[in-house]
């Protein structure tokens, strides 16, 4: 069972700084960080964690592939559903949201997201 930790999947250094600050003083939880698909899906695979926040589109900053969410989501899927885990994907590109929200991915435009809000016990 995964202790009270975040993976933050973010290729922007300023927002993994300000995610990564967010957790250290404001929440309970510690954090690991990838910024490549390939890191984040070596540490998803090796280990559970309670939070997985992500660039939809992670290690092609401006592209509209989000293949590397789809990919990461569906391994962690079943414990999002159980209620183990929160997932959710973010793009300063609305139209990369609504592309992977209509293929079910947790996602949200960057300026709407309220980490507070996401990380708030239910």
């Amino acid at each position: 069972m995964p202790e009270n930790e975040v993976l933050l999947g973010l290729h922007n250094s300023e927002y993994l700084e300000t995610y990564e600050d967010f957790f250290k003083c404001a929440t309970k939880y510690s954090t690991d960080s990838a910024k490549t698909y390939e890191e984040m899906l070596k540490k998803v695979r090796e280990k559970e964690y309670k939070i997985y926040i992500m660039d939809l589109n992670l290690g092609k900053p401006m592209s509209e592939d989000i293949t590397p969410a789809v990919e990461i989501y569906n391994l962690i899927k079943s414990r999002v559903e159980r209620g183990l885990a929160k997932f959710i994907a973010i793009s300063g590109d609305w139209m990369v949201v609504e592309s992977a929200q209509k293929r079910g991915i947790p996602a949200e435009v960057k300026g709407d997201f309220s980490l507070r809000d996401f990380c708030k016990e239910k």
